[in-house]
This record gives C-alpha cells, structure tokens and sequence, in this order.
C-alpha cells in the first residue's frame, strides 16, 4: 500500500536519485517554515523598534545582491552536491549558536540580526546551488512533474504546516522553533548524502523514457507557451480586481485563483528554464533569476510604500496592472518560442 502511494506521488521512474532529494527539500521546507513564524517573533521579542524589526527582513535579502551572482558562478564550477551539504551544515552550526544564545540568556537584537545576515549569505549559496540539482537527476520531458512534486513540498511544509508549528513551539519555549529547525536541517543533508549525481552535469539517459513521460493535466494538453500566457493574464487581471473591489469575499476568490496561478506559473517556468539552459550553466541562470526575484520583491515593496503613502491604498495595484498589461503585451509573441511549445508532450509519440 505504501509503495503504490510513494509510486503514486513520485513516480518510480523519476529515480531514486530524485526520491532522496524530494525528501530533503520537504524536510528542510518543514524546518524553514518553522522559523518563518519563529524568527519574527524572535526579533520581537528583543525590540520593539521599527527600524530594527525592518532590518531583519532586509538583512536577509541583502546578501542575494550582493553574493547572487557570484554563488552562481561557484556552483557552475565546484561539486554542488557538496556546496549543498556544507551549506546544511553551516546552518546547522548558525543554529545551534543562535541556540545556544537563547538557553544562557545572552541573546538581543544585535546577534538575532547578525544571525539573520548569516543565515541570508548562506540561503543564497545553498538556494542556488540546490536549483541545480532536480534537472541533473530528471529526464528533461519529466522536469514538469518534478517540479511540481518540489513546490507542493513548499506550499505544504514550508507555507501551510511549518508556520503554525513554529508559532506554538515559540509558545512552549522561545528557543524549540531553533533546535527543531536545526534538527530538519541535519536530516535534511543526510537525505541529500544518499543522492548520487551523474558524472557530467546533464540529465540521465532513460531508455524510453521520451515515449512514456507525462509533466501533468494541464501540460499533456496544451502547449507551455499557452499555460504561460494565461498565467500572465491571471497575474494582470489580478491586478485589476484587487484595485477595483471593495469585497473581502471576492478579494479572498482573487487571492485562491491566484494561489493556483502562481503554482502552475512556477512549475513551468521553472521547467522551460532548466530545459532552455545548458547543465553547466544552470547555477549561474539560476542565480541571476533568484537574485531578480528578490531585488525586484524589495525595490516593488518600497515602490509600492511610497505609492500607497501618495495616492492611496489602492495605487499600488492600478500601478501593477498597467505595467503587467504593458509587459505581457511586449512578449506576447515571443512566449511560444521561449516556451519551446514545439516540444509540447501532445506532439510526441505516445
């Protein structure tokens, strides 16, 4: 019964590679999703300055800027197998610090935030080394279901489950959201252990495989370039609604198709980028695509305060729609070809 379920939610012919690593990312996942609650009230619990409650969610971002780009370039040229086991072991150390100065009571804002740092330094190498490794274990045609196997492990650990865990281990005792998160972070590593990478950074040949993948309902049936721009029309008309109700209730329905949009939007774009770039390239694509996202999350944020603060509440989504509504124009056309719908698993022998 528990093999059909593990064949069921991860086909055996993704390999056990695949398996081992599915594992560690929903394993750590849980553990990060713990502290997303946890650490906020952490930095609380120490100050109740704004600015310096600001300044733990920017020290966190600040290192993507400053090190993205060149985590990329690392994890092209060293063993990123083992980047991703120091990084989990690193982190392990950081946790076990900041632990350790919970329990002697020598803790305040300043080693919370420089904590912070660290663990934002070390996010940015291991997020973009990790990215790295799904495609080097998956046949191309079934990176679509991968993928979605990886971002349900987000939503559901990291998103759903680990917040509310965190909050009521903080409740119990501010220090267990830590060692929890410390202990999903060892088993974490040892999970990735087991994974053997192929010699060369490209996908493994299986015999067949091309005649009996699938990546998923939606993308058995309609090209990925079309999955794209519908996305990208959601996102725009999201936009739209949210400027323009005055409903909770519908704001909350805009909120859950959105939520729906934004999984299948990140499972194939993550998909036709990992088959669109080269293995040794991958790291450093990557890095240049998370180090956008978050520069873009915390320029638009500002933007958006500043917006807000001038013309109101509402401006910042009117500002989104047109400047969404002008992008999808400009790429309309191109999103088939950067898709590349021409390899669309509908076309294919069967």
């Amino acid at each position: 019964m528990l093999s059909r379920l593990a064949d069921l939610v991860v086909p055996a012919r993704l390999g056990p590679g695949f398996r081992w690593l599915l594992a560690s990312s929903w394993v750590t996942n849980l553990g990060d999703g713990i502290t997303l609650s946890a650490g906020p009230l952490l930095v609380a619990s120490q100050t109740h300055n704004p600015l310096a409650v600001a300044s733990a969610a920017f020290l966190q971002q600040l290192p993507w800027l400053m090190f993205g780009l060149y985590a990329g370039v690392v994890a092209d040229r060293v063993s990123r197998r083992a980047i991703v086991i120091t990084t989990g072991l690193v982190r392990a150390v950081i946790l076990l610090l900041l632990t350790a100065s919970i329990l002697t009571r020598h803790v305040d804002i300043a080693v919370v935030l420089a904590a912070l740092f660290l663990f934002g330094v070390n996010e940015t190498v291991g997020a973009t080394t990790s990215a790295t490794l799904l495609p080097m274990l998956v046949d191309r045609r079934d990176l679509g279901l991968a993928n979605s196997r990886g971002l349900a492990g987000v939503i559901v650990w990291n998103q759903l489950a680990g917040p509310p865990i965190g909050a009521a281990l903080f409740a119990v005792g501010i220090a267990l959201p830590f060692v929890c998160e410390t202990v999903c972070v060892l088993a974490g590593v040892l999970l990735i252990a087991r994974v053997q990478l192929p010699a060369h950074p490209g996908p493994p040949a299986r015999p067949g495989c091309a005649r009996t993948s699938w990546r998923g309902v939606a993308e058995r049936h309609v090209p990925l370039g079309v999955i794209m721009r519908g996305g990208l029309i959601i996102e725009t008309l999201t936009d739209l609604a949210l400027a323009l109700t005055r409903w909770v209730w519908f704001a909350l329905i805009v909120f859950a198709i959105f939520g729906a949009h934004a999984f299948i939007w990140g499972t194939t774009s993550t998909s036709v980028r990992q088959r669109a770039v080269p293995a040794e390239f991958q790291a450093r694509v990557s890095s240049v695509y998370l180090t956008g996202v978050v520069g873009g999350i915390a320029i638009g944020s500002a933007i958006g305060g500043l917006v807000a603060s001038v013309w109101g509440v509402t401006a910042p989504f009117w500002f989104a729609f047109v400047g969404s509504a002008i992008i999808l124009a400009f790429i309309w056309r191109s999103l088939l070809q950067i898709a590349h719908a021409d390899e669309n698993p509908s076309a294919s022998p069967t």
